[in-house]
């Protein structure tokens, strides 16, 4: 068993936020920003990093999806990896660079999946089930 090469994940972390100013100065289009994170995620897999801890500012400041900055006290949804509805939300096609979710992009997922309506409540019990907190629903 090999042991978890956080450094690469914390590295890559720092350069996927110099990646995010080049988007945010228009420097980078959203598909280049997905196209160059896809390259991220291969290298942090061929390093045996950890996704978490190459996401965890990432996953405090923006949507997965639509990339835009969280506002002060706006909700985040967080679907979990031992989450039921991964499997599914990996078959969705829709270009992600973590599962961390806006409302916006959460309501358009829903729609456009045809999720049940008890979707969020289902993410709110599993989360509830796996983190001591409201950790799923953060407010940044």
């Amino acid at each position: 068993m090999t042991m978890s090469n956080h450094a690469i994940g914390y590295d890559l972390g720092n350069v996927l936020e110099g990646i995010m100013k080049l988007y945010d100065n228009k420097e980078l289009s959203k598909n280049a920003v997905f196209k160059i994170c896809d390259m991220l995620f291969e290298i942090l897999g061929n390093e045996d990093g950890n996704e978490g801890e190459m996401l965890e500012d990432f996953n405090k400041t923006r949507c997965g999806v639509c990339l835009r900055k969280y506002q002060s006290k706006e909700q985040i949804f967080l679907i979990d990896y031992d989450s039921k509805y991964l499997n599914n939300y990996e078959n969705w096609n829709v270009p992600k660079i973590s599962s961390c979710f806006c409302r916006q992009c959460l309501n358009k997922l829903k729609e456009n999946q045809n999720l049940p309506d008890s979707f969020e409540e289902d993410l709110k019990k599993e989360m509830n089930e796996s983190y001591d907190s409201d950790e799923w629903l953060a407010v940044v």
